[in-house]
């Protein structure tokens, strides 16, 4: 590069900004489409008792 070329920062780097919002959308639609599938509200009394599902303990 020599000393001649002139560089505009508006232009640099609007790659990489493009790649890491596309990777943190990515991100949040994962951890939401985790949370709206595991997620259960302790409050729900309608909602299945954990050790009601636990197999019983052999000795």
């Amino acid at each position: 590069m020599s000393s001649n070329d002139q560089v505009n920062p508006s232009k640099e780097g609007w790659p990489a900004a493009f790649a890491t919002l596309a990777f943190a959308l990515g991100l949040w639609i994962m951890a939401w489409t985790i949370h709206k599938k595991t997620y259960q509200d302790p409050n729900n009394q309608l909602g299945p008792a954990p050790h009601a599902e636990a197999a019983p303990a052999e000795h």
